[in-house]
């Protein structure tokens, strides 16, 4: 074979590769075309203008078949025991107010010295009778006025029984003095006054200073 033989039966070889090579290019693009209509179609949804909450992260997906987590016994709670409140204690009845006692003593002294003078049976102070006569020389004091009616219209009697007192009050001496023998002296000096001290049917007395307030009660019981 010579060279022209040669050459062209290497153009009959490349045609024919060419052609082969064409060929098997249009079967391609026919079967690329056939999987795209093949596929199924796109449907967009409809804007309806409402948004779609999204689950919140702290809630885990449920699975329907899954077994309920197991509820918990619980613990008996012993009831707690109430407090008991301790039942109040009565207050001690004194003779008189604490401030008082002594100056309530000295008057009782003086004053059953002087009965006993005027051959007059002693009297003994009254915790009722002390209270009253307190709580006037306070009132009197506290308010700035001197008058046996209290600020509020009372009278010694009504003061008395206010106090639970069980006799029968006769009779009140007040003063402004600063200690017991000057008001006790005050007292023996004014006439009606010493009526009171003196009165032989009384046998209890009491007592009350506030400031430079005293008061004095007497009663029978």
């Amino acid at each position: 074979m010579n060279r022209f033989q040669l050459l062209a039966a290497i153009k009959l070889r490349l045609i024919f590769l060419i052609v082969l090579s064409m060929f098997i290019s249009c079967a391609t693009d026919s079967l690329e075309g056939d999987f795209t209509t093949k596929k199924d179609p796109i449907i967009e949804a409809p804007d309806t203008g409402q948004q779609v909450p999204e689950k919140p992260d702290s809630e885990p997906d449920q699975d329907p078949e899954a077994d309920p987590a197991p509820t918990p016994n619980p613990k008996p709670v012993t009831p707690t025991p109430k407090p008991t409140t301790p039942a109040p204690v009565p207050s001690p009845v004194v003779s008189t107010p604490p401030e008082n006692d002594n100056e309530a003593q000295q008057i009782l002294a003086l004053v059953n010295q002087f009965r006993k003078e005027s051959g007059v049976d002693p009297v003994v102070l009254n915790s009722a009778l002390n209270t009253a006569a307190f709580k006037h020389s306070k009132d009197m004091n506290d308010n700035g006025y001197f008058s046996h009616t209290g600020q509020n219209g009372s009278t010694f009697g009504e003061r008395t029984k206010k106090e639970n007192y069980s006799g029968f009050a006769f009779g009140e001496n007040i003063a402004i003095s600063d200690t017991a023998r000057q008001t006790f002296n005050l007292w023996k000096e004014s006439p009606g006054h010493r009526r009171n001290m003196l009165n032989p049917n009384v046998n209890e007395m009491g007592i009350g200073k506030s400031g430079r307030y005293w008061t004095q009660i007497f009663g029978k019981n």
